[in-house]
């Protein structure tokens, strides 16, 4: 056996054995391509829900603010409507004492031309509740806006109020005719204008249902907490 042959297996073995080590290098490059690119995916991925989280989370804060702020808005009309429905009680409840003082009733029209002493006590009423006319004015400018956030039925509360109000001026002007109402009317309209305190009082019980309508429209949201 010469060198040749001793040295032939050995340069075979070495050639196999660095074809093995780059086949190994390449698979381990190639293999640690995949993991990186995997590795980039899976941090894109995550990125890209950790964005969506923060959207996501933002746009429920700008949702909450918003349904925050139109709460506050309810709860600020829901508390001005019920106040001015409280003064306007109050208003009618003082107009239509029966009770008065001497200076009263004398803004009564044609009141120089016809010095009736009766007269301007039936137009004390209406003399009075015109002093806070304001309110239901107020109340009217209200309605709309009002409806627009509880609901239409509520303008039925708001025109009993009207009502009230439309039926002390009409009862007055009508007693500004004495002389010819029949006894059935004239009590009818002295029933308007001034309270008797009883049960049987159908003018302030409409105005107390409207009050007591508004109150249970109010409640929810005046006891309530933003959700």
């Amino acid at each position: 056996m010469n060198i040749v042959d001793l040295i032939g297996p050995a340069v075979i073995a070495a050639l196999v054995s660095a074809v093995v080590s780059v086949v190994g290098v390449v698979y381990s490059s190639q293999t640690t391509r995949k993991l990186h690119g995997s590795r980039i995916d899976a941090d894109q991925r995550l990125a890209e829900r950790k964005i969506d989280a923060d959207l996501a989370l933002a746009q429920k804060k700008v949702d909450d603010e918003k349904e925050l702020g139109r709460w506050k808005r309810r709860v600020e009309l829901a508390e001005q409507t019920l106040e001015l429905f409280y003064r306007a009680r109050a208003s009618f409840d003082n107009a239509r004492h029966p009770g008065g003082v001497d200076n009263e009733g004398q803004t009564r029209p044609n009141r120089d031309e016809d010095p009736d002493p009766d007269k301007d006590r039936y137009y004390t009423t209406f003399e009075r509740l015109n002093r806070d006319r304001d309110t239901l004015a107020a109340l009217e400018a209200l309605k709309f806006r009002f409806s627009a956030n509880f609901g239409l039925a509520s303008m039925a509360h708001f025109q009993a109020i009207v009502s009230a109000y439309n039926q002390i001026r009409f009862a007055t002007q009508m007693l500004m005719r004495t002389e010819t109402l029949s006894d059935r009317h004239f009590d009818r309209f002295q029933a308007v204008i001034w309270a008797d305190g009883g049960d049987s009082d159908q003018f302030a019980k409409q105005v107390a249902d409207a009050v007591e309508g508004i109150e249970k429209l109010c409640a929810p949201i005046l006891q309530g907490e933003p959700t």
